[in-house]
């Protein structure tokens, strides 16, 4: 029995060791991309014009772009449309709401959808970085480049989604498998967007690093929000009443 509560705690907590490990982890990926994207940010503020990798990435997939990996680019570009998040974003809230250990996790990825897209509009305006010559487009695009809103809405969407369904799966493989792949989904919606000319690599790395800041930072509020909730609604269960013996 003491196993099995033991094995009860991993799976609906973290995965890990122990919530604190869990928690550590979170901050640490707080840190470093608010730190990352800090510094991105402010190299893409220079008058200069793109940095030199911007230069090369974005010639480099221009000169080897073909109908195929265009096909491909504009089919994850459409993923991380705003529509689609917004929709999948309501598809997974509703089909967690009954599973969740409570209704804040429920929650978490369409709030980090929510918070990365507030923070990303806003940043655009800040930073005002003009997007890539028109003669690579292929897409319309023509608000600020800085950062990629796809790539921030992706990453804050499926990143926290994989943090919240990998600690309730068996093992520790197939926790480590489902985030593997929901980011290397996110990754290649924005590298979509390099590839149809509409952003520099940086407006993407960017995006990724907001993405992962907004999805580490509600995680981490959901958790002491949804131990609260727990906590209440075991203060108002009834408790059983007590068995009263009688001498006959």
């Amino acid at each position: 029995q003491h196993q099995q509560g033991r094995s009860h705690g991993r799976r609906r907590g973290t995965g890990h060791p122990d919530s604190m490990t869990r928690t550590r982890i979170l901050v640490v990926m707080l840190i470093a991309a608010t730190t990352g994207l800090l510094v991105v940010a402010e190299d893409a503020r220079e008058p200069a014009g793109p940095l030199p990798v911007d230069d090369r990435v974005l010639r480099f997939v221009v000169e080897h772009r073909s109908s195929s990996t265009i096909w491909l680019a504009r089919s994850f570009s459409h993923l991380g449309d705003p529509l689609v998040m917004v929709l999948l974003a309501i598809g997974v809230t509703a089909l967690s709401w009954r599973w969740a250990t409570s209704k804040a996790e429920a929650l978490v990825p369409a709030a980090a959808l929510l918070v990365g897209s507030a923070i990303e509009a806003t940043v655009k305006q800040v930073v005002n970085r003009p997007r890539p010559p028109v003669a690579v487009h292929l897409l319309h695009e023509t608000d600020p480049s800085f950062p990629s809103g796809h790539a921030t809405g992706s990453a804050a969407f499926f990143v926290a989604l994989g943090l919240v369904v990998a600690p309730r799966l068996g093992n520790r493989a197939q926790q480590v498998a489902t985030i593997v792949a929901l980011t290397v989904l996110a990754a290649l919606v924005g590298l979509a967007r390099v590839v149809l000319g509409v952003h520099w690599f940086t407006d993407v790395v960017a995006g990724w690093l907001l993405g992962i800041a907004c999805a580490s930072a509600v995680v981490l509020a959901a958790e002491p929000v949804s131990v609260a909730i727990r906590s209440r609604r075991a203060a108002r269960r009834p408790s059983s009443p007590a068995v009263r013996y009688e001498d006959p």
